[in-house]
């Protein structure tokens, strides 16, 4: 399922958070980190337990700031 769905999935918000940026609702700094946890978000409902802590972790690190 993975492979037939994420890429375009990715893609998607990739593009959506293009879209903030470009409408200055997310500054030039945060497009990079945005993105990332954008894409983070995703990937959790499709990786197994040990990589999900990993992520879970990173999504806790960029909404500290």
């Amino acid at each position: 399922l993975a492979r037939m769905t994420l890429p375009d999935q990715l893609a998607l918000t990739f593009r959506g958070a293009l879209s903030f940026w470009t409408a200055g609702e997310i500054v030039d700094q945060d497009l990079g980190a945005r993105a990332k946890a954008a894409a983070a978000a995703l990937l959790l409902g499709f990786v197994e337990e040990q990589a999900r802590d990993q992520l879970e972790a990173m999504l806790s690190e960029l909404a500290d700031g």
